[in-house]
């Protein structure tokens, strides 16, 4: 039982989905564009105002920026979900 929940993999979020798009340029809508823009250009007291509106996506980019493997860990399950 150990081994098989080992195994499970926790399901993209909308902020990882996202932020995987805008990394490679795919983000869709002008607003979507301009918020990932936004969120990267944001020092932490507008990226804390951003997140009342978008939590998802802020903890998402937090992530990405400093968290070790973060980002190898959202491409393998975004690869996995919609067969990239």
């Amino acid at each position: 039982m150990a081994n098989e929940t080992a195994n499970i993999k926790p399901k993209l979020t909308e902020g990882e989905v996202e932020l995987y798009r805008w990394q490679h340029n795919n983000i869709g809508s002008g607003f979507k564009t301009a918020l990932w823009d936004a969120i990267h250009r944001a020092d932490t007291y507008n990226q804390n105002a951003l997140a009342k509106g978008f939590p998802e996506q802020i903890e998402a980019y937090r992530r990405f920026a400093h968290e070790r493997e973060y980002w190898e860990d959202v491409q393998r399950r975004y690869r996995d979900r919609y067969g990239v």
